[in-house]
């Protein structure tokens, strides 16, 4: 079943498009252990890309200057790679874990995106805190269940190069949340929608950092246990425009 997700432009949000102004992106791609990422994966719908025996994830930081639901910082956990009908229906990256400091935020995340957002203390300024004061450390994550630390994160805006002119749109893959839970028939089906990122004023490819996790998310656990880090990259000053989803695949 396919179809446009018409219900979720109603309530306060504005009308689609939904244009994002970020003053900075952190994005560290790091190698998942296939077991690992699979059960945060939709069963039905979508399939996992693998290669001898991992995936594609990583940890993806933003500070949103201004978005329809307010300027918010959010850190992402992306657990693999997936794809629809071998690609042809596109290929993404699969959000497991979504951290923000917004209520407005969490509950637009879920409501619009069917992200499974939820509300945290976020501090991108946690160098002096985490003890990781070398002015040469990459950035790193540091999760709790109450607390997203992420070091070095001044350093993410100041390691850019000259302005790096990106304009590409990328399919985006969510929903699936629990229905019995959020109260909302819309976001458990699987959603596609479009993703574009443009106008970008700075780049640079950084080493990768340092990722840990202490609480009780048992998946989030073993996502961050079995990854290993590859390459990070920063980009300062870009703006990212999503569109309305549309509902490819409804729950059986």
């Amino acid at each position: 079943m396919q179809g446009r997700a018409q219900t979720i432009t109603a309530y306060s949000y504005p009308p689609a498009p939904w244009l994002f102004k970020a003053s900075r992106i952190h994005y560290q791609f790091r190698q998942v252990a296939t077991p690992a990422a699979l059960p945060t994966v939709p069963d039905d719908g979508i399939d996992l890309l693998s290669l001898n025996g991992n995936t594609l994830g990583g940890f993806f930081a933003v500070e949103y200057e201004s978005s329809p639901i307010g300027p918010y910082k959010e850190v992402a956990v992306l657990s693999s790679l997936v794809a629809r009908q071998w690609g042809l229906g596109g290929i993404g990256a699969w959000a497991s874990h979504i951290f923000v400091d917004s209520e407005a935020a969490a509950e637009a995340g879920k409501d619009i995106w069917g992200l499974p957002a939820s509300v945290v203390q976020i501090d991108f300024d946690a160098s002096s805190i985490v003890g990781n004061e070398n002015d040469d450390a990459p950035v790193s994550f540091f999760l709790s269940d109450e607390m997203v630390k992420v070091s070095n994160w001044a350093k993410s805006k100041e390691d850019t190069t000259s302005s790096f002119p990106l304009d590409v749109t990328l399919p985006s893959f969510s929903g699936c949340l629990d229905s019995s839970a959020s109260g909302e028939d819309n976001n458990s089906a699987l959603l596609r929608y479009p993703l574009r990122i443009f106008e970008t004023k700075s780049f640079s490819i950084a080493s990768a950092g340092e990722i840990s996790y202490t609480g009780d998310d048992k998946s989030l656990q073993a996502i961050v246990e079995s990854s290993q880090s590859l390459l990070s990259i920063n980009v300062g000053g870009v703006n990212l425009c999503a569109g309305v989803p549309d509902i490819i695949s409804t729950p059986r």
